[in-house]
């Protein structure tokens, strides 16, 4: 059934990543708009992509051979009992790494800078870049994980329609980002790939919450948890930043700042997390 389910997704997720490419092209292209924008905005789109890979696609594939497991007669509650606690699992992994990313811009812009790269002027074009994307880390997320369970149902119309969504809000939103200057130019397009990622998203957790029956397991509470402890996470790491960068103004301060402000920041998490028998 898994194998079935994947051949018969094959040519709709070509599509799809051709449009994934678009829009990062279309992105690439507007950032050139200014100097250095193409490079910092890279560099911001490795961080948005990492969580993604690590924590994201790892939950969405191994749904995939349960959830086809599942698509047989009197099987849709299980089926959306089990895709609702993949999409509360992923939530407990991307939730804090976008709140990172968002409250950690600066110190992480700072830490990556290298080079000529490494002036306040590129710093804060990457710090722009990345606090526009943040948010989208949640949003490809959602879309990532709802996509494979629809794919585990064969159905693969669906998804491409959310990513068509999905590439005309970014486009949308780039159109818009072109009256932007400078490093808003680079939020401003960290935005629009974030909006239309969220709205993609949007339309398929609608879709898949109006074809399977019945409430069960909900995911909310995971989710509020994670935020919960994902803004306390993120103050305590924000602050170990500011004092180490502020104690060792050194180059290398930077990037042992950022090393500590992670191990401060994923223990809490973790530490809250198990205090609240997440």
């Amino acid at each position: 059934i898994y194998t079935l389910s994947l051949h018969d997704a094959l040519p709709i997720s070509a599509g799809q990543a051709a449009l994934v490419a678009l829009q990062l092209l279309a992105l690439l292209v507007v950032a050139d708009r200014i100097a250095g924008g193409v490079v910092a905005f890279q560099l911001a789109m490795n961080f948005y992509f990492l969580p993604i890979a690590v924590g994201a696609t790892p939950v969405a594939l191994s749904l995939v051979p349960r959830l086809a497991r599942m698509t047989g007669p009197g099987q849709a509650r299980q089926f959306r009992e089990t895709y609702l606690r993949g999409l509360a699992f992923a939530a407990f992994l991307i939730v804090p790494a976008a709140t990172a990313a968002a409250v950690l811009a600066r110190p992480l812009a700072a830490a990556i800078a290298y080079g000529r790269f490494g002036t306040n002027g590129s710093v804060e074009l990457v710090q722009a870049a990345l606090t526009g994307l943040a948010v989208g880390i949640i949003g490809e997320t959602l879309f990532m994980v709802a996509t494979y369970a629809c794919y585990a149902r064969h159905d693969t119309t669906h998804p491409l329609r959310g990513m068509l969504i999905q590439t005309a809000v970014c486009a949308a939103g780039i159109g818009i980002s072109l009256q932007a200057h400078g490093a808003a130019l680079l939020t401003g397009l960290g935005l629009s790939l974030a909006a239309g990622t969220l709205c993609g998203a949007a339309y398929l957790l609608r879709h898949l919450r109006r074809e399977l029956p019945g409430r069960t397991h909900s995911p909310w509470p995971a989710v509020a948890r994670a935020a919960a402890a994902s803004v306390v996470m993120a103050a305590a790491a924000w602050e170990t930043a500011h004092l180490i960068n502020g104690a060792v103004p050194a180059a290398g301060g930077h990037l042992v700042a950022m090393l500590a402000a992670t191990v401060v920041g994923a223990g809490l998490y973790l530490g809250i997390q198990a205090a609240l028998r997440a």
